[in-house]
């Protein structure tokens, strides 16, 4: 029986080495895609968590910066306002402009008179002459009216800077009716440098909203000239959904680090919290892109050493392999040697594991089958002798008696024909009778031949005739 052949795909030798080189690859690469992955989730999450803490102090510091400069103005006009009111225009302009050395934010203030009507003024870009402004009938002097010291609002000046307009009341100490009061615009833009400038290393933009969702602060300046739309940022979203109405002084609840797409459109990292004193949210937005760049690094560092130890774990699952199957192709070999009969054929057997002790079994069982069948072919020449020395004492047996028979005949004819005349025995008929007797004992032999012809295997055709029909 001839040895089948197997295909490639479903040899061990294949299957070993695949077997090898997939559990190098297959647990390094998962190990390593969920080390990256376990690793992106905590720098997201330490991120998230930095972000919250930044803005949250950006936040604390947005209201302490403005609400500080606002209750040094809220303190003149509570302990010096009235006595501010009758004093002459040099002295009030003096006093306007120790204000705006001591808040640095402050960009114009106005003294006015329980009518509206300015009475002094000082101002870091104008040039403030001996005529004043008529504000009775702006809004913030009619919110100063009704006592609305809660009120405010942001507009764009001439020089394109974004202002914060609110007016502080002065009242009589004794009824606190209102007197008077200063009109105070306060720049957002050195607001925000102020806050940036606290943050030297803060990643992503952050900017500055209020409850209409308007841009009024922004790191990179040129978005406020621009007044670029924030809203489809989901945590604008998240901080008008908290302040319904775009009502002052109704804050939204911060929310936690989430992922969405920023106004720009790329995907970020985002983060918000309230202003409380103002009703506004301070965000901070981190593109993924930047966020994820050291980890993104790493993720390649890891990768190119992870194809190097995927390169070395193949090799050497390679190199095990080929020697593994090379002994089973030895093992397979000298099997079929001992399946055809060579049975003095041993494999050859090196080093010492398990396939050199099963080789080193398989030569010892070739060795005793081979010597097993010479005893086999020793005993059974020993037997075919034996067999043959019965079978010719009883095939001599059988012969000599028939030849025993024939030749004391043969010898009485031979002795009577010279003793006697052929005629007379031919007459008598004993000629014939001893003819008979030689040919019935001549027959006899030939049918003992035929036998052993017969057990032998021999057959000796026939010939008969057959009718042929044409």
């Amino acid at each position: 029986m001839s040895r089948l052949s197997v295909p490639w795909w479903q040899s061990i030798r294949f299957r070993l080495l695949a077997f090898g080189i997939i559990m190098s690859i297959l647990p390094l690469t998962t190990l390593g895609y969920f080390n990256v992955k376990a690793a992106r989730s905590n720098l997201e999450e330490t991120i998230g968590r930095q972000m919250t803490v930044g803005v949250q102090r950006l936040a604390a510091d947005l209201e302490t910066l403005i609400g500080s400069e606002l209750a040094t103005v809220a303190t003149l006009a509570r302990v010096a306002g009235p006595q501010l009111l009758t004093e002459d225009r040099n002295r009030q302009e003096g006093m306007l402009y120790t204000l705006l050395k001591e808040a640095p934010s402050l960009e114009d203030i106005s003294l006015v008179d329980v009518k509206g009507r300015e009475i002094a003024r000082a101002s870091r870009r104008q040039v403030v002459g001996t005529l004043y402004r008529n504000l009775e009938y702006r809004k913030c002097v009619e919110q100063l009216k009704n006592g609305a010291d809660d009120w405010y609002r942001t507009f764009l000046d001439p020089y394109h800077q974004v202002r914060l307009e609110k007016p502080v009341s002065i009242r009589r100490q004794d009824t606190g009716q209102i007197i008077g009061g200063f009109i105070v615009e306060m720049s957002l833009r050195g607001v925000m440098n102020e806050l940036t400038k606290r943050q030297p290393e803060q990643q992503g933009r952050i900017f500055v909203v209020n409850p209409q969702g308007q841009l009024v602060g922004h790191e990179d300046f040129s978005h406020v000239l621009a007044q670029t739309d924030v809203r489809p940022s989901q945590t604008v979203k998240d901080f008008l959904e908290g302040a319904p109405g775009g009502t002052p002084g109704i804050p939204g609840l911060g929310a936690g680090a989430q992922r969405y797409l920023g106004y720009d459109g790329q995907e970020v990292l985002g983060v918000w919290t309230p202003v409380s004193c103002l009703g506004w949210a301070v965000v901070h937005e981190v593109p993924l892109k930047e966020a994820f760049a050291p980890i993104n690094l790493l993720a390649g560092k890891l990768a190119l050493g992870g194809l190097v130890l995927v390169l070395a774990a193949t090799s050497i699952s390679i190199f095990f392999g080929l020697g593994f199957s090379r002994s089973l192709q030895t093992l397979e070999a000298g099997v079929d040697e001992i399946r055809k009969g060579n049975l003095n054929r041993p494999i050859p057997v090196k080093g010492n594991n398990e396939l050199s002790r099963l080789g080193d079994t398989i030569n010892r069982m070739g060795a005793e089958l081979h010597e097993r069948r010479q005893q086999e072919q020793s005993l059974w020449q020993a037997e075919k002798l034996s067999s043959l020395g019965l079978l010719a004492s009883g095939i001599a047996h059988e012969v000599n008696n028939p030849l025993g028979i024939m030749l004391a005949h043969a010898q009485d004819l031979q002795e009577r024909i010279k003793e006697e005349d052929c005629r007379d025995l031919m007459a008598s008929g004993e000629l014939e009778d001893y003819l008979d007797i030689i040919v019935r004992q001549t027959k006899r032999c030939k049918e003992i031949t035929g036998s052993l012809l017969h057990f032998a295997g021999y057959r000796q055709g026939k010939e008969s005739k057959t009718a042929v029909q044409e």
